[in-house]
């Protein structure tokens, strides 16, 4: 009785399976309609453009390509603690590291970064003496992020420091991202019309002559069979007005 009761068993396995391989061959995924891939088509476009207009925009905001980034202070700063170093035999090589390091550096029009203090000796003679030079604008009337110092340390232990101003660097990347974000702004605000245009036109317009010519129809069934239907409510009249414009154009 065992085995017979296991064989039946066995056969009611075999037959929910069969049914069940015969009900996932006749369903069929039903095809996407048109007006799906119509909005599908046009969102991917919308995407894609809006996309590459974000990857343009990146790189034209970006402050590397407005601004100059070779700053040449840490350099320099070094370079004349290296001769101050030398001792007496090149000390008036490292004044005259100086004096070119303060031309080219503390005019404010002439660098994005002017040299705006300068820590180091500056005496005539070889000294030991470290003396302080600042230039308009002060340290004190900058903010933390307007100015950057670099020091440097000759082999007696001296500490050399320069300061430079990046008043210029700051304001131009704050009004870069000022403009980055206005930008974008823009763009998502015409990328949100075009997808509700896009959703108005081929889903909600549709819906919406639909339900007109429905109501219609519920009130007077033979009005499907004349011209009243497609005259029917807001919509309709809307459509008829914008193809007649087109007609005239």
């Amino acid at each position: 009785m065992t085995s017979d009761s296991e064989e039946e068993d066995l056969n009611l396995d075999d037959v929910d399976s069969e049914d069940l391989s015969d009900d996932e061959n006749d369903f069929k995924v039903p095809e996407e309609s048109k007006i799906s891939k119509t909005l599908s088509a046009k969102t991917t476009r919308t995407v894609v453009i809006l996309v590459l207009i974000l990857l343009f925009l990146l790189e034209l905001c970006s402050i590397d390509t407005w601004v100059e980034t070779d700053i040449v202070h840490q350099a320099a700063i070094g370079n004349m603690a290296f001769l101050y170093g030398l001792k007496k035999p090149f000390y008036s090589d490292y004044l005259k590291s100086i004096d070119h390091f303060i031309k080219l550096t503390h005019d404010k029009k002439a660098i994005d970064y002017p040299l705006v203090y300068l820590k180091c000796v500056q005496s005539a003679e070889y000294s030991t003496k470290v003396s302080v030079r600042e230039w308009e604008p002060k340290l004190s009337t900058l903010r933390k992020s307007e100015f950057t110092a670099v020091t440097s340390k000759t082999v007696d232990g001296l500490e050399f420091t320069a300061a430079y101003s990046q008043k210029t660097y700051a304001q131009t990347e704050a009004f870069i991202n000022i403009c980055k974000t206005l930008f974008i702004v823009m763009v998502l605000g015409v990328a949100s019309i075009q997808f509700t245009k896009d959703a108005t036109e081929l889903v909600l317009d549709p819906l919406e002559r639909m339900i007109e010519k429905v109501k219609l129809i519920a009130k007077n069934p033979l009005a499907a069979a004349t011209d009243e239907i497609d005259q029917a409510g807001v919509m309709s009249f809307m459509n008829k007005e914008e193809k007649v414009l087109d007609s005239k154009e």
